[in-house]
């Protein structure tokens, strides 16, 4: 399963704190680690950060997991669902479209209903989203396919 990750609202809450806090973080590696999962960064800090900053910042025990960042695609704000776009056109760029994937994210308008799971973006990723993403990620399995997004 490959997981798409976003970092603001997931790793740490959104305002107000240090980013990549330690909860949030051991409730993804705890996650991760039940999934067997490969991760791919979908967060903005992609686009200033290399891959290896990236990793870094998540710790080894998810970092070691990264196998990748979504492309900048430069899309119209406005477009719908601009991440979903990332994520497919990474999958596609991997040959791995048939792949199960999920993402984690903690605003709505980035992928089409049911395509993400929603962190509380003023607590990240912690404890009490484990099992509700675990059983969540278990629905996740047929690929979408970009005909669905236009």
């Amino acid at each position: 399963m490959i997981i798409f990750l976003d970092f603001d609202g997931v790793t740490h809450p959104v305002s107000g704190s240090q980013p990549f806090q330690l909860a949030c973080l051991d409730a993804l590696a705890e996650t991760f680690n039940q999934l067997d999962a490969d991760i791919v960064i979908t967060s903005t800090w992609r686009l200033d950060r290399s891959i290896d900053e990236l990793r870094t910042f998540l710790g080894s025990e998810i970092g070691d997991r990264v196998i990748g960042v979504t492309p900048d695609l430069d899309l119209d704000p406005f477009l719908k669902w601009p991440r979903v776009r990332e994520v497919v056109a990474w999958l596609e760029n991997n040959r791995s479209e048939n792949e199960v994937w999920a993402a984690i994210d903690d605003e709505e308008g980035n992928y089409p209903a049911g395509y993400s799971y929603l962190s509380n973006r003023r607590t990240g990723f912690i404890e009490t989203d484990v099992i509700p993403f675990i059983k969540y990620s278990e629905s996740k399995r047929a690929p979408l396919l970009i005909e669905q997004l236009n």
